[in-house]
């Protein structure tokens, strides 16, 4: 694969007709647009590391996508802080959605104007998905998970708009599974703060205690398995500034207590920078803080998966019959065995002897 150019490029430029593709679509074009309607925004050298091939043909075809109006550039809104960056930055336009439509696609995503947001989001995401490739894990976003029938919100006219007792629950992204095998870690969505009030401000702290709070009944009360199906639950939140991301873990633990499900990691404001970083999977690879616990990795449980505990066994004495009896596994799920015993000695010895020849001890 051709590496991108190194050099800056000037980026005033407006979308000349003329000048767009002569052949539309190819397969590669919809590619483009379909990942762009996946993440939104995504500079240059982030999208190309997905859809491969040489960068110059991809450089010159996205020139021409941009001109044929189907992608837009962040260069023409000349944000100060980025219009010097190396790699442009792409979005999807309204006739780029048309051209999916046209394809068959529905496109995940309309239009937004909340670019620092949402590009940080992207970068997110896929430094997880790269993340996810290097480390042979399976990846599933919402462009895979809508289409699967154990999701209910799949048939919801707003997915992400999560209903709780007395409020809605609205997460950053959109959701994704990563597994291995059998074992799968499900996330609903991330929260993406960059961190443009200081935390001690009142309106921020009241805006991210109820967050928190929301978050909390969430998790209690498994709304992520009602409304997306999951078996578990996960939700990173980014910020940043290391200080503002312990002074949210410490406002979190005032406000809810330990929650192992809450995840909270520094990544570098990316869409502020002079020049974007090479595509890499570190938020997937590098470790999450967590509310008075300690750090947890992503895929370290997906690589290294912990043995299963062995069931454990116990004796009781007139549960379902005048005796002692034995049993196997955990309450609400013990699995009691036929057999009265009058001795608790008797009932253990049966019980180790089933427990030897199920291999469990």
């Amino acid at each position: 694969m051709e590496a991108p150019p190194t050099g800056y490029r000037s980026r005033y430029r407006k979308p000349d007709p003329a000048r767009g593709p002569k052949r539309f679509p190819t397969e590669r074009d919809i590619a483009i647009l379909k990942r762009l309607d996946l993440r939104r925004f995504s500079a240059a050298n982030w999208l190309h590391h997905f859809v491969g091939g040489s960068y110059t043909r991809f450089d010159h075809r996205m020139s021409q996508l941009f001109d044929g109006g189907y992608v837009g550039r962040m260069d023409e809104y000349l944000h100060p802080d980025t219009v010097h960056s190396r790699h442009l930055v792409y979005f999807l336009t309204d006739k780029g959605r048309r051209a999916l439509v046209d394809d068959g696609i529905q496109p995940m995503h309309g239009s937004t104007r909340l670019y620092l947001h949402e590009c940080l989001t992207s970068f997110v995401y896929d430094s997880i998905e790269i993340g996810c490739l290097e480390l042979d894990l399976t990846y599933r976003g919402w462009n895979v998970l809508q289409h699967d029938e154990r999701i209910p919100a799949r048939h919801s006219e707003r997915p992400f708009k999560i209903k709780l007792s007395n409020s809605y629950l609205n997460l950053d992204g959109s959701p994704f599974v990563i597994s291995r095998g059998e074992q799968s870690l499900c996330i609903p969505g991330v929260e993406i703060d960059r961190n443009t009030e200081p935390l001690r401000s009142y309106v921020l702290r009241e805006k991210w205690t109820d967050k928190f709070r929301a978050l909390k009944e969430f998790i209690r009360n498994r709304v992520y398995q009602s409304h997306f199906g999951f078996p578990n639950c996960l939700i990173p939140i980014y910020t940043t500034n290391r200080e503002h991301m312990h002074n949210m873990i410490a406002l979190a633990y005032d406000t809810i207590g330990r929650s192992p499900a809450l995840l909270f990691q520094f990544t570098e404001d990316l869409p502020k920078a002079r020049v974007f970083p090479k595509p890499n999977g570190s938020m997937l690879t590098e470790p999450y803080l967590r509310i008075d616990q300690p750090p947890f990795h992503l895929a370290e449980g997906l690589l290294n998966p912990a043995p299963p505990p062995k069931p454990q066994g116990g004796v009781v004495y007139g549960e379902n019959c005048d005796g002692w009896e034995y049993y196997i596994g955990h309450a609400p799920n013990r699995v009691f065995y036929e057999g009265r015993f009058n001795t608790e000695a008797e009932a253990r010895a049966a019980l180790a002897r089933q427990l030897k020849l199920k291999g469990l001890m």
